[in-house]
């Protein structure tokens, strides 16, 4: 969220652009798996191609898979919930996909899961500039 004037983005923590082949996947349910858009110590967010099914439980809550094939790196079961779930623009394609981004916040994590979220942070994050 860009902040404009009048308001103020509420985010905690800086979010980082990752890499390609970053990606997140929800396995709670469906197993939604897409590329990251961006990512921070608080939460992540990411594309996935909409089937009409729901990426997440009906509380919200979920699981989150991240996956950074550069750097070999894979975190499992990181607790999160839904911020927001909202459908994207259209891509001019020769084919019709509806895409969607979901928004998540990283719930309560223990002390290794905070340091291998810097960890992927730190090595699938893109250089400023």
């Amino acid at each position: 969220m860009i902040a404009t004037p009048g308001s103020r983005d509420r985010r905690e923590c800086r979010r980082f652009r990752v890499r390609d082949g970053a990606f997140a996947a929800i396995a709670d349910t469906y197993g939604k798996l897409g590329p990251i858009h961006d990512i921070s110590l608080k939460g992540v967010a990411f594309r996935y191609l909409d089937d009409e099914r729901p990426p997440y439980a009906a509380a919200g809550r979920a699981h989150v898979q991240l996956l950074c094939r550069e750097a070999r790196l894979r975190l499992d079961g990181l607790p999160a919930v839904l911020v927001a779930d909202e459908a994207l623009s259209p891509e001019p394609s020769f084919i019709e996909l509806k895409m969607r981004r979901v928004a998540l916040q990283f719930g309560d994590l223990d002390a290794d899961q905070r340091q291998q979220l810097a960890d992927f942070i730190c090595r699938c994050a893109m250089a400023d500039g």
